[in-house]
């Protein structure tokens, strides 16, 4: 049976044992913290870790309300220096622990960009093979290249719009 810790549980963890818990040990009812944190040798600080726990709540409701089906996540959190690696936008908001890329199962990537493009507030990259949602304070839509392609409402806007 997996186990839900918090950031704070997580993060005295990591600090003591300098290595990633075990895969039952999950930020949410469906991902773990091991996906979260995916091929990161670095130590996260409390406010990524923080970060994680929101961006992975909003996901969860989007798996539980919206997919239905289960969710791989690709990217979480990424250090610095593993960003760059990888060739990640310098001022990525993995870094920051504040964005997923994922594959929800049984949808293709513009079916879930369509979807989370009406939903999401925060940022939605269009990407070939993956989505990438992130908790930006504002609504942008982007392609792989970092090409704007729509950015709209503030968050009292939005606020109207979904409340009616």
């Amino acid at each position: 049976m997996n186990e839900l810790w918090n950031a704070e549980k997580l993060y005295t963890y990591l600090k003591n044992m300098s290595k990633l818990p075990p895969d039952r040990i999950n930020a949410t009812s469906s991902f773990s913290w091991q996906e979260l944190l995916r091929n990161q040798t670095e130590l996260p600080s409390l406010e990524v870790l923080q970060n994680l726990v929101k961006i992975a709540g909003i996901l969860q409701i989007y798996r539980t309300k919206v997919f239905k089906l289960p969710i791989t996540i690709n990217s979480g959190w990424r250090s610095e220096s593993y960003n760059k690696k990888i060739g990640g936008a310098p001022d990525s908001y993995h870094v920051k622990g504040m964005a997923i890329d994922f594959i929800a199962t049984g949808y293709t990537p513009p079916m879930v960009y369509d979807l989370m493009d009406r939903i999401h507030f925060g940022g939605v990259e269009n990407a070939p093979s993956w989505t990438h949602i992130d908790i930006r304070n504002s609504i942008l839509r982007f392609n792989p290249q970092n090409i704007v392609l729509a950015s709209h409402y503030s968050v009292a806007e939005h606020e109207k719009v979904f409340r009616g």
